[in-house]
Formats: structure tokens, C-alpha cells, sequence
């Protein structure tokens, strides 16, 4: 019995240690209020669970990528994913049409955070014009797609001007925290 009690403990210690490790925390704040997170094909909260998982998915790869103590919690207040939906393709399936000037967008809350302590909080607004390649502007169906183009906006925020800015907090932090 102290057997099974000792690696229940153990698993419950291990569990918080890697609860512990975890460096992005994502929330979606009143996604009924989000400008297009409509499905071309399925039901709405399938879709809508599909989209927050895969990007949660992602958000959790790329941050696993933050140099050592950083983490982040991104609390997203809108939504409005690459494409429309087409209602001319077909009476019985709709389709999500992918065209330069319906490109991604995301605003979110940002904490970013250094060994536990805030260090950065703020409004962000993602959006490129230029993220969608001439390939893939065609009709594509919903799930086909994964969402590559709003994970393309997101890699290219992380390893683009997330690392600026931890480089810039890196290079003037002790003056940063010294005029606290």
C-alpha cells in the first residue's frame, strides 16, 4: 500500500513539476464576438474546438522554442482566419476561399513572462498582406487547408518580433528594472 502511495505521489509531483514547465498558456475571451471563425463545411463548435487546437498546438511548439525562463499567456480577443466562405460553390458544401486581400488576423492580450514574473504585457495585432502565396490562392475546403496560412502568421510573429523584443529585454533589462 506505501508502494502505491509513493507512486501516486511521485506521478501527482511529476505532474506539477511539468504543469510547472509549460511556457504558453492560450485562452480565447468571447470567440462569439470573433470576426470569422465560420466553417465552410462543418458543424460550428466542431470547427471552432479544430481551430483553437490546432493553433493552441502550434502556440505551444513555437513557445517551446523561447530561450530558457521565458514564457507567455495569450488571451485572444479576435479571430479572422485566411479566406471567406463561399456560398456559390455548391448548394449542398460550402467552401473557404483563400485571396490576397482576405488574409489572417489575430488580436490577442500578451504577458510575456521571465521565470514566472512578468516582464511585458500589452494589446498585439497580427496581420501580413503579403502571407499568402500565389499558390494558394484557390478554393480549398475548411480542413484541408490545417490552417497553415494562420500558423505562417504565427511562426513568423514568434520568430520574428517575439525574439526582438526578448533580445532587446535581454540587452537593457538591468537598466530596465533598475529604473523600476
Amino acid at each position: 500500500m506505501k508502494f502505491l502511495h509513493s507512486i501516486i505521489l511521485i506521478s501527482l509531483m511529476s505532474s506539477a513539476a511539468f504543469a510547472d514547465e509549460k511556457k504558453a498558456t492560450v485562452t480565447w475571451k468571447n470567440p462569439d464576438n470573433y470576426v470569422d471563425i465560420d466553417s465552410a463545411d462543418d458543424h460550428k463548435d466542431n470547427f471552432r474546438t479544430k481551430v483553437f487546437t490546432q493553433l493552441e498546438l502550434e502556440i505551444e511548439k513555437l513557445a517551446g522554442e523561447l530561450p530558457e525562463g521565458y514564457s507567455i499567456d495569450m488571451e485572444f480577443v479576435n479571430v479572422d482566419l485566411a479566406g471567406t466562405v463561399d456560398h456559390s460553390f455548391q448548394i449542398t458544401r460550402k467552401m473557404r476561399a483563400i485571396q490576397e486581400s482576405t488574409v489572417p488576423a489575430f488580436a490577442f492580450n500578451l504577458v510575456l513572462k521571465q521565470n514566472g514574473k512578468p516582464i511585458l504585457k500589452g494589446p498585439i495585432r497580427l496581420q501580413d498582406r503579403h502571407i499568402i502565396a500565389r499558390g494558394e490562392r484557390i478554393k480549398a475546403f475548411s480542413g484541408m487547408e490545417s490552417f497553415k496560412i494562420e500558423k505562417r502568421l504565427l511562426n513568423n510573429w514568434f520568430s520574428g518580433d517575439l525574439v526582438k523584443i526578448i533580445k532587446s529585454w535581454e540587452e537593457n533589462k538591468d537598466s530596465l528594472v533598475a529604473n523600476r
